[in-house]
């Protein structure tokens, strides 16, 4: 599995705190891709331990390092 944190960007008029942001994991091996969608950057651990109930634990992840991601 692949995964990697998108920050959106915000929508015209909107506030400065309107940023939001997505987990997106793709595996490797299928054509499923899980998306998730949260406010602060964070909450990506959870977005992540949402994705491992959901879905299962895959055997291998491999993230950019992002320590969001590793639950820092």
């Amino acid at each position: 599995a692949f995964a990697d944190l998108a920050v959106m960007p915000r929508e015209t008029g909107q506030s400065s705190t309107g940023e939001k942001y997505a987990i997106v994991i793709v595996l490797r091996d299928s054509k499923y891709v899980f998306v998730d969608t949260f406010k602060r950057k964070t909450d990506a651990y959870e977005a992540l331990k949402k994705f491992f109930i959901e879905v299962g634990v895959p055997l291998v992840m491999v993230t950019d390092g992002e320590g969001e991601l590793a639950g820092e």
